[in-house]
C-alpha cells in the first residue's frame, strides 16, 4: 500500500477543524481536555486555540475546578462575532 503524504498545512488545518468541533460539541472545554479528547499535544492545543483566539473563533471564558495545578481556562466559541444562516431552496 502507498502512503499519501500531506503538507504542512493540510495537517495544520485538519487539526484546526479538530479542536474547533470538539469545542462547538462540548460548549465550554479546557486546552488539556482538548489534548486529551484529540489526542494531539498540549503544545499543538495552545499554539492552535491562541491563533483561534487571535481571529476572533474562540474565546477564553473562565476558569474550570482545580485538580491539584492551576486553575483551566475555558474555551468556547465567540458566537458573539458570527452569526450562521442557512437556505434550502427547492424545485416543487
Amino acid at each position: 500500500m502507498k502512503k499519501k503524504i500531506g503538507s504542512f498545512s493540510l495537517m495544520k488545518r485538519m487539526n484546526i477543524a479538530l479542536i474547533l468541533n470538539l469545542i462547538r460539541e462540548k460548549g465550554v472545554v479546557s486546552r488539556i481536555d482538548i489534548a486529551k479528547e484529540t489526542g494531539l499535544t498540549a503544545a499543538t492545543v495552545t499554539n492552535l486555540t491562541a491563533e483561534l483566539i487571535d481571529n476572533n473563533l474562540v474565546e477564553e471564558f473562565s476558569t474550570g475546578l482545580s485538580t491539584g495545578g492551576r486553575k483551566p481556562i475555558l474555551l468556547k466559541i465567540n458566537s458573539a462575532e458570527f452569526c450562521i444562516a442557512s437556505a434550502s431552496v427547492t424545485t416543487d
